[in-house]
């Protein structure tokens, strides 16, 4: 087998665990939609600048459509 490779081979191997591997992806969670919900519920809705009232902002306020 030697004289077909050319080399002869060794009589021991050594094996060394690599370094400083970052595995891309790794650590990242999914977010479930349960979650996504309960999140969205704990932020302060958006208020009204013209009748101070929640889910609108100024732009669409049905006092601002009414003065026009």
């Amino acid at each position: 087998m030697a004289s077909l490779r050319g080399a002869s081979t060794p009589e021991s191997i050594e094996v060394h665990n690599p370094e400083g591997i970052h595995n891309k992806g790794i650590g990242k969670r999914l977010i479930s939609n349960r979650d996504k919900s309960i999140a969205a519920s704990k932020k302060r809705k958006r208020d009204c600048t013209l009748c101070h009232k929640p889910y609108h902002d100024a732009r669409t306020c049905h006092l601002r459509n009414k003065n026009q």
